[in-house]
């Protein structure tokens, strides 16, 4: 078992980190291409590819009160392993759901996994971060989501190619297979369960959180919108070229915001790095809502990637706090 110590950047850390990264590669990979996959090959029409991409965020959101329970009363090490595994078995899945239904019901399934295993990856990060670098360390780890989306859109849009489905599918299973093995590899701190604590339907939501919650959903929920269907959007605007360069681009902008939003965070409060990065992700949705030209298109994915890099991280690090 792990000691805590004042080095952020420990074994067990960067173990945890690479894992994350590769499952969420894995995720990126569907982000684009599932939407043209249900139009093109399964025919679906915009309500239901609506369903198709909402059912997954509706299950991480229904489970990750229950998951942020369970890893509280149980620990964090086996609830996250077999969370992983699930996520990662569920891939397999995806080359026999050719129906709404079947398609429907296993990505309900694999956002439960999703909405558990981060829940657990998060919870597990922060037992082996100082204290003191809580921040940086929270805004570090989440540098994998950024890696995550510059490479995973990009990469699943090359490899789809022209219905190239299977692969696509198989590549995902294979990138979240080596994230699930690192986690064998993760020394876990010491699990003791604390006495006082029992399941309660009261005790799912910390009512200090509710705030900072509230502007994670707002934020969040625009975010999710744009990355979801901006494959079937830069298509029917004529800018389908471009399309792996903007979710790169964004990347980028996420992680260079990561880079020093953390330590801002550590130094002088939540306050004024909060505002500016929801001033940026304002400004960045303005950009492609109005859309003057390519440049405009171009321009606000690096806007929104700064202020979502800088936004996230400082939420969950004040409700983690």
């Amino acid at each position: 078992m792990t000691k805590l110590t004042d080095r952020l950047w420990t074994r067990d850390y960067i173990l945890l980190g690479l894992s994350i990264l590769f499952l969420s590669i894995a995720f990126y990979f569907l982000m684009p291409t599932l939407p043209v996959y249900a139009v093109d090959v399964l025919g679906l029409d915009n309500s239901k590819l609506g369903l198709i991409i909402a059912i997954y965020t509706l299950a991480a959101l229904i489970i990750r009160p229950f998951a942020g329970m369970a890893v509280d009363l149980f620990g964090r090490k086996w609830i996250l392993i077999i969370s992983v595994w699930l996520f990662t078995l569920i891939f397999i899945g995806y080359n026999w759901a050719t129906l709404f239904i079947p398609l429907l019901v296993l990505r309900f399934v694999h956002g439960l996994q999703w909405g558990v295993a981060t829940s657990a990856y998060f919870t597990a990060v922060v037992d082996v971060i100082p204290t003191q670098k809580r921040g940086r360390g929270i805004g570090y780890f989440g540098l994998a989501f950024n890696i995550a989306m510059a490479v995973g859109p990009a990469a699943g849009l090359l490899i789809m190619g022209n219905d190239r489905y299977a692969w696509l599918f198989y590549s995902a299973l294979g990138l979240s297979l080596v994230g699930a093995v690192f986690l064998f590899f993760v020394r876990f701190p010491n699990f003791h369960r604390p006495k006082t604590l029992k399941f309660s339907w009261t005790g799912l939501l910390a009512k200090k959180s509710l705030p900072v919650t509230i502007n994670v959903l707002l934020v969040s929920s625009t975010f999710g919108g744009v990355i979801t269907f901006l494959a079937i959007y830069t298509r029917e605007q004529g800018l389908e070229s471009f399309t792996g360069l903007y979710f790169t681009l964004m990347a980028i902008g996420m992680g260079l915001s990561r880079m020093f939003s953390g330590q801002i965070f550590d130094r002088f409060g939540p306050r004024i790095i909060s505002m500016l990065g929801i001033g940026l992700a304002a400004v960045g949705f303005w950009l492609l809502a109005s859309q003057a030209n390519c440049s405009c298109f171009i321009i606000s994915s690096v806007v929104i990637g700064v202020g979502i890099g800088i936004v996230v991280p400082s939420f969950q690090t004040m409700a983690n706090n």
